[in-house]
């Protein structure tokens, strides 16, 4: 018998994940529909395409391989259907119909009428919503370099400097979520079968963790002197 049989790795937390605070995400968002507007500018095309991708990422809280495997045939009638993620498999872009991270990967998620107009207004060049100038799924990595693209203009316009990876916006989705909604909700959107991975992804900020202290702390004070 081996002895390593009862053996346990030791947990190792992980670090918690940086998230755009509520203002910034507002910031982020007004931005985005400047830089979809500078599409009719012949030097800056292709902007309302990564433009109505962060709108699509702040206001869905989907994955990046979820939002470049998105086709047309998905969005009907203020509804987004997730059916499928891009992902690379040896340095070449997959997608298939079906074939997510999660079983609960596959969902329905609501769609905001301020981001249906932004994605009515985008050009049909092919099945996918956000393609690569070829017409195909776009690469991941060419995603993550448009994104740095659409942060280089923010801060150049307004000075904004707190840059994040694609997955925080996710992730501050999640929070945001959080302060008005539930965490089966927020399972749910977010496309998670454990609800203990969504727990993860929440983070509540300072203010809201003194609000929800103050609270507390003024009810038992209250009834401490109600009962004097």
């Amino acid at each position: 018998k081996s002895p390593a049989e009862n053996l346990k790795c030791p947990f190792k937390p992980s670090a918690p994940r940086e998230v755009f605070t509520k203002d910034e995400m507002m910031a982020i968002a007004q931005f985005a529909q400047i830089y979809i507007a500078n599409e009719s500018n012949p030097t800056k095309r292709g902007n309302a395409v990564i433009g109505t991708a962060v709108l699509t990422l702040l206001l869905t809280g989907m994955r990046r391989g979820e939002l470049l495997g998105l086709q047309w045939g998905d969005i009907e009638d203020g509804v987004i259907h997730l059916r499928r993620a891009v992902f690379v498999d040896h340095s070449k872009v997959c997608v298939e119909d079906y074939k997510m991270k999660t079983a609960g990967s596959i969902r329905d998620i609501p769609c905001p009428p301020a981001l249906q107009n932004a994605l009515s207004s985008l050009e049909h060049r092919c099945d996918f919503v956000f393609p690569s100038k070829r017409g195909v799924a776009m690469h991941p990595a060419n995603f993550a370099r448009l994104l740095n693209c659409f942060f280089d203009a923010m801060k150049e316009d307004t000075g904004f400097a707190h840059r994040l990876p694609s997955h925080s916006f996710r992730h501050s989705f999640a929070t945001e979520i959080l302060r008005v909604s539930d965490l089966k909700t927020a399972q749910q959107l977010l496309g998670h079968t454990d609800i203990k991975t969504t727990a993860r992804y929440l983070h509540p900020d300072f203010a809201r963790k003194t609000d929800a202290v103050n609270n507390i702390a003024g009810a038992i004070i209250k009834d401490t002197a109600k009962d004097n």
